[in-house]
């Protein structure tokens, strides 16, 4: 619910699309080009993110709740530095 963009993506690199939150019109350019570069950097990840949700039901609840809840704050920081740095890169 407090995501600017969600990226949904398919079982291949090919495609995939990308919902804005309903503010997107006042977003200024860097920032535009930052969510957008950040939600196709996901589909980097969606591999390995299927590793961590694969771990669901394999280990402990809590154990599991843990490591997906640690896992997602990781991925997200990464992937949000990556796309800031590629963003100024393209300046």
């Amino acid at each position: 619910d407090t995501a600017h963009a969600v990226c949904t993506r398919p079982d291949d690199y090919d495609r995939a699309t990308i919902r804005f939150d309903k503010d997107w019109r006042k977003w200024n350019e860097a920032f535009a080009g930052r969510i957008v570069v950040h939600e196709l950097l996901h589909l980097l990840t969606r591999d390995i993110d299927r590793v961590v949700a694969d771990l669901e039901g394999e280990l402990h609840k809590d154990a599991y709740t843990q490591v997906d809840r640690r896992y997602g704050h990781e991925i997200e920081g990464l992937v949000d530095r990556l796309a800031v740095r590629f963003v100024e890169m393209l300046r």
